[in-house]
């Protein structure tokens, strides 16, 4: 293979107890109705815009700016890098893969988390919400990393924690003649085994290290 593609949230940096409690207070905020945080949970994975488009059509265009800013406000205590994370990204870049950062999230947002992770310098390419018109499972934001890659033939992986990423690199693969796309579903990530199998990835990872066994490399020590 020639490249990883990674997801963000849930698959590089857990950020689930901030996405739940920020969408928590996003309703409440609006609508003084208070919910238990794992009602959020089949949210993860999709745009924040059609997430608040579902949660509080009334208020979607003030309720992104609301949970954005109690988002941002609790990064800093709740958002950290998955076990392993960076060593794994090392590694990749070590055997000579091209990495990509493939999420839905807006710009500043996810820079904000990455910075926090200690992930920005491990990239080779970075799409946000902001670089396609469509978004996962549509295949436009993988299209766009490959392009910026300058992958034109070969095989590439796509890791995710959402059926959504999962979707995303077999509508890929399906337009794509000369460059296969894999897919390996984040196990470890708020989605978990059973849901991410249903899809049907060509992988299944229990921690953010077992990619490496994907290419021949050993374990980290």
């Amino acid at each position: 293979m020639d490249a990883v593609l990674f997801d963000l949230d849930g698959t590089l940096i857990d950020t689930t107890e901030a996405i739940l409690t920020s969408l928590q207070h996003t309703l409440w905020y609006f609508t003084g109705e208070k919910r238990d945080k794992e009602h959020f949970r089949a949210y993860l994975g999709i745009t924040l815009d059609e997430v608040l488009k579902d949660l509080v059509p009334d208020h979607a265009r003030d309720a992104h700016h609301v949970y954005i800013d109690h988002n941002l406000g609790i990064h800093d205590k709740t958002v950290k890098p998955f076990p392993g994370t960076l060593e794994t990204l090392a590694e990749l870049r070590r055997g000579g893969l091209k990495l990509a950062v493939v999420t839905s999230k807006r710009r500043h947002s996810a820079l904000y988390g990455m910075e926090i992770a200690g992930l920005l310098g491990y990239f080779d390419a970075k799409v946000f919400y902001e670089d396609t018109a469509r978004h996962k499972p549509d295949p436009d934001p993988i299209l766009k990393a490959l392009d910026l890659l300058e992958v034109r033939r070969g095989s590439v992986l796509m890791v995710g924690d959402s059926i959504y990423d999962i979707r995303a690199a077999k509508n890929a693969d399906a337009l794509l003649a000369q460059i296969a796309v894999k897919s390996a579903g984040a196990a470890y990530g708020p989605s978990g085994r059973a849901t991410l199998s249903e899809e049907q990835p060509d992988y299944i990872l229990d921690s953010v290290s077992e990619v490496l066994s994907v290419f021949g490399m050993p374990p980290l020590t």
